[in-house]
């Protein structure tokens, strides 16, 4: 028995998805499983798990010294949860030889995740449904175009692409940046005075983007005057961001560049990094990435990476009161009372199901007032009665909540009854053809 006093809560970072909220989700995760599967992208589960050594074997792609994984040391460390879905997918993509398939590999994921946070020297875990498209294998910007138009489809599909900002920066590729960085490093020598406490610390550690897009007055006014990236684009990187905005225009994606929108966390993207926010709100990024894996030219990927947080787009759906078709809506009730009533109303149930009416009942205790009350309340259409008489009489009593009208109908009758009032196209019941064409396909498939 718990003391006195218990709270009762999931664990720090953990939460609950209460019946109403999975009706939103549901729907957001049937929009974009239907939306990749038309465009091609198909889907990928990877462990919830990954070991370390796999997530250290994989590019180390650095600026300033950044490297993407930090895993502590111990024993305790031998498996690390998943964050997001690239690694896994990375990781995924050179086990199962997927280079040697055709080109590109387009994949998408959508599941829980935990992204780690230190607060007050603890190690906090955040549980959040996580969807990641990766599109391995070719560096065309048309891809990257793709995505965006994808998730710009979607968010119209569910109702909030009114909420939607994609902002987009050119943050150069990897040549491009040492050079700037060099210069950007000599242009702050002497003026350290003029920073605030946390330009400080990005010049330190070389965090040059972070320096650059300071909100602080006196940094911008630096800022404002700092050499351009831009200055050392090669006439490559200057098409890839011209394609990128035809692109862009022609499949007719709203969006916006942003001078120094960079990731300190994914510092291996180049030349394109994204931020996608909703109403203002930050809920994924996209990268661009060339020459992962670079330690061997030959096993080198180049792709790009899409990253949602879908608790907070099924927030924002909550909060703009997003309609979301329910499909099963309950056709009938059964309510009976007596023993002998409950026998035949279990029954009743799996027999209506099998036609493909969808049917709940109370086999508890409640009066039969109770119970046709709660078909009330979740407006269910009819309301089959079973009491003493009806069973005896092999009889069962319909009564349409709507007009109120009461209809006595004979046991073996009931099946047609209300199969003639209730449209074809909303019974749950698969086809039989449907069925026979998966088993033809399976047995030719061996």
């Amino acid at each position: 028995m718990a003391k006195k006093g218990t709270f009762y809560s999931p664990p720090r970072g953990m939460r609950d998805m209460l019946p109403d909220e999975h009706n939103v989700a549901s729907f957001l995760k049937k929009v974009i499983r239907y939306r990749c599967r038309q465009a091609g992208i198909r889907r990928i589960t990877t462990p919830i798990f990954e070991r370390p050594v796999i997530l250290d074997s994989l590019p180390q792609a650095k600026w300033g010294e950044r490297v993407l994984f930090n895993v502590a040391e111990g024993k305790s460390n031998e498996l690390v949860l998943r964050s997001g879905f690239m690694w896994g997918i990375w990781r995924a993509y050179i086990t199962h030889k997927m280079s040697e398939k055709p080109q590109p590999q387009e994949l998408y994921a959508l599941d829980l995740c935990f992204a780690t946070e230190w607060q007050q020297e603890q190690l906090l875990v955040k549980q959040f449904l996580g969807f990641d498209i990766e599109i391995i294998g070719e560096e065309d910007p048309a891809l990257d175009a793709q995505i965006l138009k994808l998730w710009q489809t979607i968010c119209s599909d569910i109702g909030i692409v009114n909420c939607l900002t994609v902002k987009l920066s050119k943050i150069g590729d990897v040549e491009a940046r040492q050079k700037f960085a060099g210069e950007i490093e000599q242009y702050y020598l002497g003026k350290e005075r003029s920073l605030c406490s946390v330009c400080k610390g990005n010049l330190i550690e070389k965090k040059f983007f972070s320096l650059l897009s300071c909100p602080e007055e006196d940094c911008q006014i630096l800022a404002k005057l700092a050499p351009r990236l831009e200055k050392y684009f090669s006439p490559d990187l200057k098409e890839f961001y011209q394609n990128i905005e035809e692109y862009l225009e022609a499949l007719e994606v709203k969006y916006e560049w942003q001078d120094y929108l960079f990731s300190d966390t994914y510092s291996f993207f180049q030349p394109l990094y994204g931020e996608i926010y909703l109403d203002q709100k930050k809920v994924g990024h996209i990268g661009h990435y060339q020459n992962i894996l670079a330690v061997d030219e030959e096993n080198s990927i180049a792709g790009r990476s899409f990253c949602l947080n879908l608790d907070e787009v099924i927030k924002v759906m909550q909060e703009k009161n997003v309609f979301v078709p329910f499909k099963d809506n309950i056709h009938v009730y059964v309510a009976q009372l007596g023993p002998e009533a409950k026998k035949k109303g279990m029954a009743l149930l799996y027999q209506l199901r099998d036609q493909g009416i969808k049917v709940i009942g109370s086999m508890g205790k409640g009066s039969m007032q109770e119970q046709v009350d709660i078909a009330y309340k979740f407006r269910i259409p009819y309301c089959v009665l079973l009491g003493r008489m009806e069973v005896n009489e092999d009889i069962v009593l319909v009564r349409d909540m709507k007009t109120g009208k009461r209809q006595t109908v004979p046991m073996n009758q009931i099946n047609d009854y209300l199969l003639e009032r209730i449209p074809a196209e909303e019974l749950d019941k698969v086809h039989p053809d449907s069925a026979k064409r998966s088993a033809l396909f399976y047995h030719q498939g061996e």
